[in-house]
Parts: C-alpha cells; structure tokens; sequence
C-alpha cells in the first residue's frame, strides 16, 4: 500500500498494489481515503524496461462516480 498516489486528474488516493513478477508490472488500485470508492487503476514498471526506468507507470485508468436519483 502506498499512501496519496495520484490519479491523472490530480485526485489523491490510497494505492493498493500486486505484483507480477513474470512480467514486471505492478498493478494498482487507487481508492479514495474519505469514501473507500475506486477512482483509478494502472500499471508500474518494478523493473527497468528499454529507456523507461522502474516506477513508470505504463496504463492507468480513472473513475468517477456519481448519484443519481433514477435508475437506468
């Protein structure tokens, strides 16, 4: 776990990770500390690749939620 792990639009979470080593990614979740929601997920690097050294993450993904009063 990894505290304030930022997604791409600047929100903060907490980053909970499992890694592959197979391939050397790391794949994290990204939850929000003040609601325990999803607002993220990507892949790290754990081990350098070409020119792109450990720790670059190489997909990630952003979510967002809201309520609505009606059902789809």
């Amino acid at each position: 776990m990894t505290d304030e792990q930022a997604t791409l639009d600047g929100r903060k979470g907490v980053a909970i990770g499992r890694v592959e080593d197979f391939s050397h990614f790391r794949q994290d979740i990204i939850i929000d500390p003040q609601n325990g929601l999803p607002i993220g997920e990507r892949q790290v690097l754990t081990e350098p690749r070409g020119t792109m050294p450990a720790g670059t993450a190489t997909a990630w993904t952003t979510v967002e939620t809201t309520v609505s009063n009606t059902a789809a």
